[in-house]
Parts: structure tokens; C-alpha cells; sequence
């Protein structure tokens, strides 16, 4: 069974130039898997959080002392599923967003990270750049399959989507491991990215048919 997660996009966003002067930080990989000591310090008083989905509890929490804008490619913000399938969790952030005035605004591309902040074409579709001191990247995350890509090059495999009741669907591999038939699974978010509970869920499924 493969349950390694999900993984942090790499970010589209070029810098203007390799100096540029925000501090950029990658949301998973620079921060929340990071202890104390080894999470990017986030500098300066204007933040800017490019993504609502998932950059929205964390913009919440540093608008206690510093000035935040949270910015969202689509037409509205929203939350990643782990919130939003969750109605107290969505509830009482709408009312921290509310209570601590956080900028947030939808509709909005980011085109590149310059020298004063985020460069974004706007609401009205104009030029801008909304200035910063940290710029957060908390992107969408993607399914990790480097480990699945792994074995099947090494064994070969045939992928079949395999129904499995009211969980979903799963990635059964037919392996053929020192001359036996093995068959091999992915579990959780290295499949799709989703919440804590569907994650735990499959892996239920599949210790009950063990």
C-alpha cells in the first residue's frame, strides 16, 4: 500500500529579477512541515498569501500584528475541502475574516513577483502590483505519484481503476514481484488530494479486506 500524500506544486511565478526583494516562502514545504527552528522566517509587515484555498487559516492567524492580503485566482475564495466539508470550521473563519478586516480579493492574477511585491492583473483587468515584504505560495496541492511511477518501472505493471464501494475508486497495480503476482495500491491523498477523513477511510477499507 502507497500512502505517501500529496506535494506542493512548484511555483509558476517568476521573479523579476533572481534579487527580487520579497522574501518568498512556499506554504508546506518552507513552513507548516518545518519545525520552530527550521520554518522560513516570514519579514517585514506587508504579507501577501497567493491562493485562499489553503493560505487563508495561516493568513488569518498573521493578521494579528501584520498587514495581510490574501489574493485568489478565481471568481471567489474558498477553502480547501478539509474546511470546507467541515460547517463550524467555515463558519468561524468567515468570522475571523470578518473580525480582523483580512484583505481578501478574488478575481485576481498573479503574474510575477517584483522588486515592491506581486505584480497581478486586477479585478478591472488593469496592471498592478500590490506591495509586500513576504509573498506565501499556498497552492493547490497535487497527488505525489513519484513513488507508484517508481514501481512500475521497475516491475511493469497493468493500472486498473478498480470500484471499491462507498469509498471510491482506488489505483489497483498487477505486479509480478521475484515471480510472483503482487498486487499493489495507492491510498489517500498520493491518489487525490481530499480531506483527513477520506484519507482514513480508504485506509479502513483496505485493512478490512486484509
Amino acid at each position: 500500500f502507497i500512502a505517501i500524500g500529496s506535494k506542493e506544486p512548484a511555483s509558476p511565478l517568476p521573479k523579476i529579477n533572481g534579487n527580487a526583494k520579497p522574501n518568498v516562502i512556499n506554504l508546506i514545504e518552507d513552513y507548516l512541515l518545518k519545525d520552530a527552528k527550521g520554518k522560513k522566517e516570514i519579514v517585514g509587515h506587508r504579507v501577501v498569501v497567493l491562493g485562499s484555498s489553503h493560505g487563508t487559516e495561516l493568513a488569518i492567524s498573521l493578521s494579528h500584528n501584520k498587514d495581510v492580503t490574501v489574493l485568489e485566482e478565481s471568481a471567489q475564495a474558498g477553502f480547501a475541502p478539509y474546511i470546507s466539508l467541515t460547517v463550524s470550521r467555515v463558519l468561524a473563519l468567515n468570522e475571523y475574516i470578518e473580525e480582523k478586516n483580512l484583505k481578501v480579493r478574488s478575481g485576481v492574477k498573479a503574474e510575477m513577483i517584483v522588486d515592491s511585491g506581486v505584480q497581478i492583473i486586477n479585478e478591472n483587468g488593469n496592471s498592478e502590483v500590490v506591495p509586500a515584504d513576504t509573498v506565501i505560495l499556498a497552492s493547490e496541492r497535487d497527488s505525489n505519484r513519484s513513488l507508484s511511477k517508481s514501481i512500475r518501472e521497475k516491475f511493469g505493471t497493468n493500472d486498473n481503476m478498480r470500484g471499491v464501494g462507498e469509498w471510491g475508486h482506488y489505483v489497483g497495480l498487477r505486479l509480478e514481484v521475484n515471480g510472483k503476482d503482487c498486487e499493489c495500491f495507492e491510498v489517500g491523498d498520493c491518489v487525490e488530494p481530499k480531506t483527513c477523513k477520506e484519507a482514513i477511510h480508504s485506509a479502513a477499507y483496505f485493512a478490512r479486506m486484509i
